[in-house]
């Protein structure tokens, strides 16, 4: 499926910023679900006990082992607490939940509902607002960084799969969590990163994208297609890139793609170069 003429300028427009599109009632829900409070009674009643498909995101910062290493309790969180913020921050501009933080990792889930995979104002496949909105959560991430710890870098992997949210605990304690076998291939696919010196984290930020193979059969080459739009009418370019497949214990076979990604110098170009899309087939 290819966006109609209308509908792609409306969306080039509105990611590059010149122009906004209206989010649908069930995206309003969403939104207005995660002001309230990560763990509030809304989240469960809207989303709660039902799938849905989802991006799921694991986010850590490289080399920090490394870097804490002898290091007093206070330092560790000195040096973490900038890091966890500048995630947690972009993650709530973007409207992604917020599951939970562990040491320097924290994992988040961008959730499709219903209609909530569609703008009121333009009618786009569901793997254009997949990739248009992890874009512009990496973009975001690496400019939020760039001001409060340039000399950190993230590794962030993600995977497109089915979840279903619910309640855990018993008395005393409850939290909401999320269960499907795309959590357990978004942290798979941290193993797929370059290893780090001894000595020293990498000098570059790391990107993994993935899906079950027995989940989307077709996702590889949709990732292909991706990677072929990225030039022209993306907002980041992958360096180093790569496009593989590998099989995990307890997962099966994962496609993804892994690169370093990097912020484009200007985002306009995405819509002064629409002719790019018209190569973008979208399998459906």
């Amino acid at each position: 499926m290819i966006p109609t003429s209308d509908a792609m300028l409306k969306w080039l427009l509105h990611i590059s910023g010149e122009q906004q599109l209206h989010p649908k009632p069930g995206r309003i829900r969403l939104r207005e679900a995660v002001k309230l409070d990560d763990r509030a009674n809304e989240i469960i009643s809207t989303f709660g006990k039902k799938e849905f498909s989802a991006l799921v995101g694991f986010v850590d910062m490289q080399g920090f082992s490394n870097l804490v290493k002898g290091k007093r309790p206070r330092e560790v969180r000195n040096l973490a607490a900038p890091f966890i913020e500048s995630v947690i921050g972009v993650a709530r501009k973007h409207q992604w939940f917020i599951d939970k933080t562990i040491g320097d990792e924290v994992m988040i889930v961008m959730p499709f509902v219903g209609i909530d995979v569609q703008l009121a104002d333009v009618d786009l496949p569901t793997w254009d607002c997949w990739v248009t909105a992890l874009e512009r959560f990496v973009v975001d991430l690496i400019d939020a960084l760039d001001s409060t710890a340039r000399q950190l870098r993230f590794s962030a992997s993600f995977a497109l799969g089915h979840l279903i949210l619910d309640q855990v605990g018993c008395s005393g304690f409850t939290e909401w969590t999320f269960y499907g076998n795309c959590v357990n291939a978004s942290k798979r696919l941290q193993c797929t990163r370059p290893s780090e010196d001894a000595s020293e984290s990498r000098s570059a930020h790391w990107f993994m994208l993935g899906a079950i193979e027995d989940e989307k059969p077709y996702f590889k080459r949709e990732l292909e297609s991706w990677l072929n739009i990225m030039p022209q009418a993306g907002l980041l370019q992958l360096v180093d890139t790569r496009l593989e497949q590998k099989e995990f214990k307890g997962v099966g076979a994962v496609c993804y793609v892994a690169g370093e990604p990097v912020r484009k110098t200007t985002t306009s170009q995405c819509a002064q170069n629409p002719s790019g899309w018209l190569r973008w087939t979208i399998l459906t």
